[in-house]
């Protein structure tokens, strides 16, 4: 039987804070040769780790092909018993003409992912059947159904499966060569808090399960990349799990970076801990500058004092701090601008990340816009974190997705760019090609709106 794995993938102005291409026009493109996560990659991306994942879950008489829209040109004239394809919202309008393609040939299509997990009827519509959730706990049922001719239209797994005996991701059928010389990983799934913009807690539960330590070294000792990015939506809520993580990390002598709430920031012994195992990079959601927006929309997460503290000991333990901040919650306006440039400034954050707030399918917030009518677009191509889809309380939509490039602008003056990369001297030249990719990203974005908008 042929499997082939799609990840369906819609270019946005995100691409714009990586783009390869435009930083290799320029003559920082020598750095790359100094970059050890990048310096063997000829690609531009990350590895989609759904797919592996269900290359893992698939028996060996299946022949399964992976393509990636990332980096691969689909052929629609490929050959298939079943075509699986994954895919989250912006990229849904996409994954839904490669659907119609395929099954227009008489292959039969199941789409799965974030957004068909929350929009299963619209999925539907495009498909032969839907997967919903976690597919551990329904894939090998799709799989035994399709090989008899008897899809089913919706799959969903009844409760929300154990990982601790999850079969390793498969990536035999990845040509690394494409990609960043990154291996994606993931240890946990599920999040404790409820934040209203976000879909983890309804997509993967609010309990955190975790794979066993014994599979997570097994599968960090078979890959030869040196750098691991741990691709769990809040690592280290388990602090048990995640000391005896920490552990098998250090022994590799890899480096690594991964998205976690800023509070770990609590325990400076366990940050120390995080840097003596190879940590560099932690990814953190600043959200907002606002109390008040972080009691409603970010489950009163921290406080700005609080948040300043924490940015800061992070950094002072010589990690570097990605922070992700939303603009166009309803208490903020275009002041924002300026008190988040002297956040900036005062915490020397590594990477300012800044975008527009974007209602996913799924969230709360984007139920609570939809009875308030002001979800604007259902165009999903433009639900990619700068297009304003929903009718802003303290902006003109206009003005919100200028105030996100200008405070983008702002953050990448070179002056504090070197200022804050010179503060992780072991990882400089590293630290200073991203810092000007994303300087240059919204450069390309300012451009964008000039001439008219983003697209």
């Amino acid at each position: 039987m042929k499997l082939i794995l799609i990840n369906a993938y819609e270019s946005s102005p995100f691409d714009d804070l990586f783009n390869m291409s435009a930083l290799k026009k320029t003559g920082f493109a020598a750095l790359k040769l100094l970059l050890s996560p990048l310096s063997n990659s000829r690609g531009k991306a990350m590895i989609p780790l759904a797919l592996p994942t269900l290359a893992g879950l698939t028996p060996a008489d299946w022949d399964v092909t992976i393509l990636d829209e990332q980096v691969d040109k689909l052929n629609f004239d490929l050959e298939a018993d079943l075509v699986g394809i994954s895919f989250n919202t912006p990229s849904a309008l996409r994954a839904y003409y490669v659907a119609d393609q395929f099954r227009k040939k008489g292959i039969k299509v199941i789409l799965g992912g974030s957004h068909a997990s929350v929009m299963q009827e619209e999925a539907a519509l495009h498909s032969d059947s839907v997967g919903i959730g976690e597919a551990e706990g329904y894939w090998h049922q799709v799989l035994e159904d399709a090989s008899r001719g008897k899809l089913k239209k919706f799959y969903t797994a009844e409760e929300y499966p154990s990982l601790k005996d999850s079969p390793t991701p498969d990536f035999s059928a990845i040509d690394k060569s494409k990609y960043f010389a990154i291996h994606p990983i993931q240890t946990t799934r599920g999040c404790p808090y409820n934040c209203e913009f976000c879909t983890v807690h309804k997509l993967f539960g609010r309990h955190v399960r975790m794979r066993s330590i014994e599979s997570i070294e097994q599968e960090i000792n078979s890959v030869e990349e040196n750098f691991l990015a741990f691709v769990d939506d809040n690592l280290g809520i388990n602090k048990i799990h995640f000391k005896n993580l920490l552990e098998v990390v250090k022994n590799t002598k890899k480096k690594w970076a991964a998205q976690v709430n800023l509070d770990i920031a609590e325990d400076q012994e366990l940050l120390e801990s995080m840097y003596d195992s190879g940590c560099v990079l932690l990814l953190v959601g600043i959200e907002s500058m606002s109390a008040r927006n972080i009691e409603i929309y970010a489950a009163g997460k921290n406080d700005m004092d609080t948040m300043e503290l924490y940015v800061r000991r992070i950094i002072d333990a010589g990690i570097g701090v990605l922070g992700m901040y939303i603009l166009g919650f309803d208490d903020d306006s275009v002041d924002s601008i300026d008190i988040l440039a002297e956040f900036f400034k005062k915490t020397q954050l590594t990477f300012p990340s800044i975008s527009a707030l974007t209602p996913f399918p799924g969230s709360d917030i984007y139920n609570n816009m939809k009875q308030e009518n002001r979800i604007v677009s259902t165009q999903w191509s433009n639900y990619n974190f700068f297009k304003t889809v929903f009718i802003p309380k303290s902006f003109l939509a206009e003005e919100l997705e200028t105030s996100v490039v200008k405070i983008g602008l702002k953050a990448y003056k070179m002056r504090d760019v070197l200022l804050r990369t010179w503060k992780h001297r072991d990882m400089f030249p590293l630290f200073l090609f991203l810092s000007f990719s994303f300087k240059m990203g919204y450069q390309s974005m300012a451009r964008k709106l000039k001439k008219g908008g983003l697209y």
